[in-house]
C-alpha cells in the first residue's frame, strides 16, 4: 500500500475531489479556493489535481470568498494550522516560521508513515477568535516537478483528538505562480548548447 493509500486509510478513506483539472502552472490568472473542514472526517481532506510548476497557498477568510476563517481544536482555542501532501512536493523558500517538511518517518499506531508534504502552523499560543488565527496565518509556497503531467495534491485539517469540539476549518487559496520570464529562454538555450555538445562529440576527429 503507498504512502498516500495508507494516509486516507487513516483518515477513513474519506477524500474530497474538488477540482480533476489541473491549474496551468505558468497561468498567475489561474486559482482555486480550497475549503477544509474541522468538523466532519469526510471534508477534513480535499484532493485538487495540479499542473507541474510553483504554487502560492494563502489562507483566506469569509471575507474573501472562503468558507472559513479559522478552526477550533478545543473550546476557546483557534488556529490556522493547514498541511499540504504529495509525494513529489517540495516546500519553497520564503519558508516561514511555523512550516516544516514532513516526511514518510513512521509514527505510533493508530496512525501509519504519513506521504511527504509540509505542516503550516500559525504557532504560538491558541488564539481567542477565529479573525485572530486568520491574522496569523501564514502564506507558503510549493513546487511539483515537471516529472508527470499532473499530480493530486491534499490539502488536509488534522486533529489529533475527536471533532466533537472543533469549529470553522482552512480556507486556502491556492494559485500558479509564473516563472521568471527569462526561464524558459535560459531552460531553452541550456537545450540548444547541450544539443550542439552531443554532435561535436560525435564528429570524428
Amino acid at each position: 500500500m503507498t504512502s498516500m493509500l495508507r494516509w486516507r486509510a487513516a483518515l477513513g478513506g474519506a477524500v474530497t475531489v474538488v477540482a480533476l483539472t489541473a491549474l496551468a502552472a505558468f497561468s498567475p490568472a489561474k486559482a482555486i479556493t480550497v475549503n477544509v473542514s474541522a468538523t466532519d472526517d469526510a471534508l477534513a481532506t480535499v484532493m485538487v489535481t495540479l499542473a507541474p510548476g510553483k504554487y502560492k497557498v494563502t489562507p483566506i477568510g469569509v471575507a474573501d470568498g472562503g468558507l472559513y476563517d479559522a478552526w477550533q481544536y478545543a473550546v476557546g482555542e483557534w488556529t490556522n494550522r493547514y498541511i499540504v501532501l504529495n509525494d513529489y512536493i517540495q516546500l519553497l523558500e520564503p519558508i516561514p516560521p511555523g512550516a516544516a517538511g514532513i516526511d514518510n518517518t513512521p509514527v505510533p499506531p493508530p496512525l501509519p508513515a504519513l506521504p511527504k508534504g509540509y505542516l503550516a502552523d500559525s504557532g504560538g499560543a491558541p488564539f481567542a477568535d477565529g479573525l485572530s488565527a486568520l491574522a496569523a496565518a501564514i502564506t507558503t509556497y510549493f513546487y511539483l516537478p515537471a516529472g508527470a503531467a499532473s499530480y493530486d495534491v491534499y490539502f488536509v485539517n488534522l486533529d489529533g483528538g475527536a471533532r466533537e469540539d472543533n469549529l470553522g476549518g482552512n480556507s486556502l487559496r491556492v494559485e500558479a505562480v509564473p516563472l521568471p520570464a527569462a526561464l524558459p529562454l535560459f531552460a531553452s538555450g541550456l537545450a540548444v548548447m547541450g544539443l550542439v555538445g552531443r554532435r561535436r562529440r560525435r564528429q570524428p576527429a
